[in-house]
Formats: C-alpha cells, structure tokens, sequence
C-alpha cells in the first residue's frame, strides 16, 4: 500500500482526517497492482520525472508544452488508472500510446487541468510488450492564470506549488507471477 500525502506548510494548525478502509479477499487474486514507482518502493520499474530535469517556463507564456515523458513497456499491462500531476501553472495534459506498430492513441486528455483537484481517472487498458507512452504537459504562466503567483519570472522544476513539474503517475495490473522489475521504463 502507498499513501502519499502532499503538503505545504501555511503557518496554521491542521489536522489530516485521512481515513483507509480494507475488504479481504479469500484467496490471492490472479492480478497484482503494480504502480508506477515499484512494488513495495523497492527496485522501481520506471526511473520517475527524468522530463522534469530540462522543465523551463518562460515569462508570460500561456501555453508552453513541457518536455516529453517516454515510458517503454517491457511486458504486457492492464493500465488501470492515470493520476497526472502538476502544480499552479498545470494546464493540460496528454497520454498517448504508441503501440508497436507505430500508431497512436489518445488515451487521456485533460484539456483544464486543475492543481486544486488531484483527480484519479480509471480505466482499463491492455498495453502491448514494446509499446510507449507519451505525456505531454503544457504550462499557463500568464497573467490570465489567476494561481499564478508571478507571471513574469522563469519557472523550474521543483516539488513546491510556486515552482512546477510534470508528473504522468499511472498504475498498473500484472499477472501475479510477472517479474515487476521487468514491466517498464521512464527516459
């Protein structure tokens, strides 16, 4: 299980209400969810934000395309869900698959991206061996962004809401015996 919570600090006392609730099953289910960091956050299989290094906003711009995340699929996955994330200046998202005879294929598009709604998007997807994934954010650093705390400086990639970043999380189902190390890639 991995719970991550993201925080910024605004000086107040806060309490997280954060609630977990469990069903138990009677026997191991033929599919194992693997996400996008690795099993257990041990030997992850995709190298995570390798996009994020070159991320450069510049003044003023209202639609800036971020750099491509590419992520190689070694073996054959159901997707199950997307949960991009980026911060104030977010303001679109694109996965498409590249299957491996080179078509593609919109499988998510979120034309109004909003920092204040971290949404999950389900689905169910099966993703051929050798196939790619192609993420694609765009930037508002414009003075019609009302979240945009500064319209006229660079922004860079950084984990606070005030810098920004480009994150394509996904998570995945695996046959139980498939060796997780093995499923796939981030470049």
């Amino acid at each position: 299980m991995i719970v991550s919570l993201h925080y910024t600090a605004t000086g107040l006392e806060a309490v997280d209400r954060s609630r977990i609730g469990f069903t138990v099953a009677k026997a191991p289910p033929r599919k194992k969810f693997l996400p996008q960091d690795g099993a257990e956050g041990n030997n992850p299989p995709v190298a995570r934000q390798q996009a994020n290094a070159t991320l450069a906003i510049p003044p003023y711009a209202n639609n800036h395309p971020g750099p491509v995340a590419e992520i190689s699929f070694l073996k054959e996955v159901e997707l199950v869900w997307f949960r991009p994330h980026a911060h104030v200046r977010g303001k679109t998202v694109r996965y498409t698959l590249v299957h491996p005879d080179g078509r593609e294929e919109t499988l998510l598009y979120v034309p109004n991206y909003n920092f204040n709604w971290q949404l999950t998007y389900r689905t169910s997807v099966k993703i051929p061996k050798d196939a790619k994934m192609r993420v694609q954010f765009t930037y508002d650093n414009s003075t019609t962004n009302k979240y945009n705390p500064d319209p006229s400086k660079w922004v860079y990639y950084g984990g606070q809401s005030w810098e920004e970043m480009g994150t394509p999380n996904m998570g995945f189902l695996v046959d139980r015996e498939a060796d997780v190390n093995d499923v796939l890639i981030e470049r």
